[in-house]
């Protein structure tokens, strides 16, 4: 009797888990009739368990979805006993919700399917933030074209399949001349009136070249795909030239502007979406020298270039075996105590007789070398060194350390980091590895690395978020602490209102996901204090320090007095 009431108390207790767990839980048989739901899908769908029971799960289906998307989802449930993915299901009043639903295929001794098992979680919330933010900083407000990050992307697949079938590409910038003389003088909402009647005119032409995108201010590009020859691209800025011959008309007053064009060639001139934008905004400037209101072509030879980086790879490693290379270290600071919580550590080459090398100039030479991943390992050695030093006078702090997509690729990634922090005598806990965007979505295998990191005990960030395409879905799995705002998003408030809008909608996806937000690159008290209302948890930036040698640093570290 004892055991039978032992049995009784312990089913309860299951029963009552199983209504407590957030998300929502359902059980069907073989033939997909549904036998018992949780509390979690009352609470999603509006269905209470007595509306749904017996019925088939199409009846919280949305109609969203075509048959190919549920012949797929049943043959990988055939084929593997289980399915993962987005789904666009229907609640009880209507309304459509977005859930990330896992199904498991449930066998008896014998192999064979007895019940399915559905695990509905409901991201709704995030999907909206997550479109809101990638819809802010992929596309212009004005003009509702791509803006500078959507075009880098979009060049970059354009150059991949350009590779892949011996294509040529074009790419065409331009901006107005003296166009600030017109914001200047009759007001900027007539200056975007007048940019928004240039792309009216212009983006038609472009429908059989590519896509039409608007950089910054002024700025546009229009990108030409299977590019036959040179000529098509020079026709075309003929014709641009000419439209700027007729009156642009406001309020029934006459503006004429004038356009300065710059081109550039794949892969005659360029190989990769950033140096295609340097070299035709470089022709830009120069048709801008020679008199403006025309058009040049990118010419600087392409060998002086490649010679150029090989005599920065071939000095770089002699820094290497030199001993030029430096680590500085950033502080990260708490908004709300304004106390410095950690630091970012950034890698400095300073070489006698030129200087200081930025960083954006070296280290891509450094992954295209292979030389990065040496250098990695030296930079994580020597900050565990710090570490333990600034440990052991008792600082309690956080070291960032930035992560390349060579490093975290190789198979013994996780063992060698492991490997050197125990060497150095120094804890996992101490460290916040950064990663891109980028990086989480090339690696199939990232998931399990991302995990064996955080049971070792390692903080994770997600660094530049909002310049990248991270799936929301995949977001809230890799298991990140913090998101960090790419300064470009930080550098324009509070005046910027689309900035504003890209930070606030930043934060508040950090906030639902149990994320931290770090912005990059505060620079002034007006930027901080914007942050601050947010409740944006921590910054860095020159508004604080620049970033400044280990013993600089600790001089701030003590007066900032964040001691164990």
């Amino acid at each position: 009797m004892q055991d039978i009431n032992i049995l009784q108390s312990q089913f309860k207790l299951i029963i009552e888990a199983f209504d407590m767990i957030s998300d929502g839980i359902l059980i069907t048989d073989n033939k997909n009739k549904i036998l018992v739901v949780n509390k979690g899908i009352e609470r999603i769908t509006g269905f209470s368990a007595s509306e749904v029971i017996g019925k088939n799960p199409k009846t919280i289906s949305s109609g969203w979805h075509d048959r190919n998307f549920y012949q797929t989802m049943w043959k990988s449930i055939s084929q593997k006993g289980m399915w993962q993915g987005e789904i666009h299901d229907r609640r009880k009043n209507g309304e459509i919700y977005i859930s990330f639903l896992s199904i498991y295929a449930v066998k008896d001794e014998h192999g064979n399917i007895t019940n399915y098992i559905g695990i509905y979680n409901d991201i709704t919330e995030q999907y909206v933030a997550h479109k809101t933010i990638k819809k802010l900083t992929h596309t212009d407000n004005l003009t509702n074209l791509p803006n500078r990050h959507s075009l880098t992307n979009y060049l970059s697949n354009a150059i991949s399949v350009a590779n892949q079938n011996n294509l040529k590409l074009g790419l065409l910038l331009f901006d107005m001349d003296n166009f600030k003389k017109i914001n200047d003088s009759v007001g900027h909402k007539i200056g975007d009136l007048l940019l928004i009647q240039v792309v009216e005119k212009i983006k038609p032409k472009t429908e059989k070249t590519g896509i039409m995108a608007r950089l910054e201010a002024d700025m546009f590009a229009i990108v030409f795909e299977r590019l036959k020859e040179i000529e098509n691209i020079v026709y075309f800025s003929q014709q641009m030239l000419s439209i700027f011959e007729q009156p642009f008309i406001i309020d029934n007053q006459e503006f004429y502007l004038s356009a300065s064009i710059g081109m550039c060639l794949f892969p005659d001139d360029a190989k990769t979406a950033e140096e295609m934008i340097q070299y035709a905004d470089i022709a830009m400037n120069r048709a801008k020298d020679l008199g403006k209101n025309r058009f040049e072509l990118y010419t600087q030879a392409q060998s002086d270039r490649i010679k150029n980086n090989i005599f920065i790879e071939n000095n770089l490693r002699k820094a290497i075996q030199n001993n030029q290379l430096a680590i500085y270290y950033q502080p990260l600071v708490d908004i709300q105590s304004g106390k410095i919580t950690g630091c970012e550590a950034l890698l400095r080459w300073y070489q006698p007789e030129i200087g200081f090398t930025p960083p954006d100039l070296f280290i891509p030479i450094a992954e295209e070398s292979g030389l990065i991943g040496s250098i990695e390992e030296w930079v994580l050695r020597k900050t565990a060194r710090q570490m333990k030093q600034w440990k052991e006078r008792g600082y309690n702090i956080l070291m960032s350390v930035n992560i390349s997509n060579d490093r975290f690729s190789m198979n013994n990634f996780v063992e060698e980091t492991l490997d050197i922090i125990q060497s150095e005598q120094t804890k996992c806990e101490w460290f916040e590895l950064e990663l891109t965007e980028r990086i989480i979505m090339d690696h199939k295998e990232v998931i399990d690395k991302l995990n064996n990191l955080k049971q070792l005990g390692f903080q994770l960030a997600l660094d530049d978020f909002g310049t990248g395409y991270s799936s929301l879905a995949y977001l809230k799995r890799f298991n990140i602490d913090k998101l960090k705002i790419d300064k470009s998003f930080i550098q324009d408030l509070p005046d910027d209102a689309q900035s504003r809008d890209i930070v606030r909608a930043v934060v508040s996806l950090a906030d639902s996901l149990n994320m931290s937000s770090i912005a990059e690159g505060v620079e002034t008290k007006g930027q901080l204090d914007f942050l601050a209302a947010l409740d944006c948890k921590a910054y860095q930036g020159y508004y604080f320090s620049k970033p400044v040698p280990a013993d600089e640093f600790e001089k701030r570290l003590q007066s900032s007095r964040i001691k164990i």
